[in-house]
């Protein structure tokens, strides 16, 4: 078994490094690439250990209940972090350790319990958290120095309990094999609470005026951090959370509460047992072979359908698009990233302007209103475009180019089908944002606005992001962030086409002469539809000639 857990590091070790290697990019853009990744590599890891001995410095400087109360605090934040595994593995920043494939070598059951437990000891959170659980170890025993085998042994405790976190919720990713939906409703019950947070932080926020200071004031003379630590008495609403036991256990021998430390120790170490006994039965069954999704066959009924306008042909197109980008899972990852990109970014600029009282004369809450609903699908078109429609060959219909390049169908109908079925999504994207941000500001103007521009931005972009599609498409990879990313730029470019036309058609028509913008607005939904209109026959032409390279790029496998 030893040799089969020093196999497993080994594996573990070769997929964080992954992060910082790509084999993929043009020969000249090699070196730069190189460069980057060694950077990153230098970077990282130091990183991590001068967090360690930073927040060993911080915690020595505290007071010992205020230390305590601060350890309890980042053990939360922690594992936070590692129940995100599976979302942070979702965006492609790093390659999982799945079981599943090794199910099928001659690995010994104990050796896969072991070694898949102790692997996470090389992944990015496992070597996050060791540093900075040697700092807490550091920075409590700097107050107590007797208590360092009590410290040591919460230490102990809180990486095991981390590392079974993070491997028990790979467990289920893997349980939950090929089904898509489950595995989505998973990712999405991961991100939920984050999401709640900064809605309730808002909500709050915009009904109490500022109920966090208040709360604050409400503390005591909490002049210094001690104090402020020591007032929230972290121990006495955090102990019904199991995650907390081990820093607990840590914060009480600090405080000279060995009583106290003795019960966490206990919870700490039964809470352990049982995640491990977790692993150990989940393990059993991916080992028998009980991956949901493996072998699932789906009945389709038979529906009702309406009888479209046009031709069939172009609808058979929509329909095809319509599922491939369901089923893509780069559109999850829209769907999912975009809304909490859409918060952050009302927290950092949107909140400040409906909690601070601010001028209200026409002309400032018309020129919010402009600037709020402009800007919006202009900083969204470049998420949602940049990865679905400028390489929408290589990202979302790869499957079916094959097909169409060797099929009799009007090439004009393929890439309007195209357009169509990434209108619906990137309308969906950009209104979200723009009707929360009216709500939250008042300001009712941005959604007529914001829903011109997001008209104009994706339709009267279209076919620059077409173009992209077919001047440099590459095959994405959904599972790493290695990809080849040589027509990137081509989107990049897209995205900058787009906005000349927004500042003649809505820009300057507010600086000039307010009421045109109201004839502006419907006008550039039509220019923007004649534009995508009249590039089909040309772009048509361009895919005819090209479709061989597209071909060749998007099936080429990395």
């Amino acid at each position: 078994m030893r040799d089969e857990v020093r196999t497993m590091l080994w594996l573990q070790w070769r997929l964080t490094t992954a992060i910082f290697r790509s084999r993929h990019g043009r020969h000249r853009l090699r070196a730069l690439n190189l460069i980057l990744r060694a950077l990153q590599l230098v970077l990282v890891i130091p990183g991590f250990i001068g967090l360690g001995i930073g927040l060993g410095v911080a915690l020595g400087a505290l007071s010992a209940p205020a230390a305590a109360g601060l350890v309890v605090l980042v053990s939360g934040v922690l594992t936070f972090f590692w129940l995100l595994g599976p979302v942070i593995e979702e965006s492609r920043v790093i390659e999982r350790f799945e079981i599943l494939r090794l199910v099928p070598y001659p690995v010994s059951f104990g050796g896969l319990v072991v070694g898949s437990t102790l692997a996470s000891v090389l992944s990015l959170p496992g070597m996050a958290s060791a540093p900075l659980l040697l700092g807490q170890v550091g920075g409590l025993a700097w107050h107590r120095p007797l208590a360092l085998p009590a410290l040591l042994l919460g230490a102990a405790l809180a990486y095991v309990m981390w590392l079974l976190v993070g491997r028990l919720i790979e467990d289920v990713v893997d349980l939950i094999g090929a089904n898509r939906r489950l595995r989505g409703i998973l990712i999405g019950a991961l991100t939920l609470p984050l999401v709640l947070l900064w809605v309730a932080n808002i909500s709050l926020s915009l009904g109490t005026g500022d109920l966090l200071s208040e709360w604050i004031r409400s503390l005591g003379p909490a002049e210094t951090p001690s104090a402020f630590l020591e007032a929230l008495q972290v121990h006495r609403w955090a102990g019904w959370l199991p995650f907390t036991w081990p820093a607990l256990l840590m914060g009480s021998a600090t405080t000279g509460a060995w009583g106290r430390a003795a019960a966490y120790a206990v919870l700490s170490a039964g809470l352990v047992a049982g995640m491990g006994w977790g692993h150990y039965a989940l393990t059993r069954r991916l080992a028998s072979g009980a991956a949901l999704g493996r072998e699932r066959s789906a009945a389709r009924t038979t529906r009702w359908r309406l009888d479209w306008p046009g031709p069939t042909s172009f609808w058979a197109l929509v329909r095809k698009d319509a599922l491939y980008l369901w089923r893509n899972p780069l559109t999850r990852r829209i769907i999912l990233f975009t809304p909490l990109l859409s918060v952050f970014m009302t927290v950092m600029f949107v909140a400040p302007i409906s909690i601070r009282p601010f001028p209200t004369t026409p002309e400032v809450t018309d020129l919010i209103a402009l600037i709020l609903g402009v800007a919006w699908p202009v900083f969204l078109s470049l998420t949602v475009n940049g990865q679905l429609l400028s390489n929408y060959f290589g990202s979302v219909d790869r499957e079916g180019f094959g097909t169409i390049a060797y099929a009799a169908v009007d090439r004009r109908q393929v890439l309007a089908s195209a357009g169509l079925v990434t209108l619906l999504v990137a309308l969906f994207e950009y209104m979200l944002p723009i009707v929360a941000t009216a709500a939250f500001t008042g300001l009712w103007l941005i959604v007529p606005i914001g829903l011109a521009a997001s008209i104009m931005v994706q339709v009267g972009g279209a076919p620059a992001y077409l173009l992209a599609s077919i001047m440099g498409p590459y095959r994405a990879q959904w599972k790493m962030s290695g990809q080849n990313q040589g027509g990137g730029l081509w989107g990049l470019l897209a995205w900058v086409v787009t906005l000349p036309p927004l500042a003649v058609l809505i820009v300057l028509p507010y600086a000039a002469y307010r009421p045109a913008l109201w004839a502006t607005l419907p006008l550039g939904v039509l220019l923007s539809g004649a534009a995508f209109w009249l590039a089909l026959r040309p772009l048509a032409n361009l895919m005819l000639r090209r479709e061989q390279e597209i071909l060749a790029a998007v099936v080429k496998e990395d």
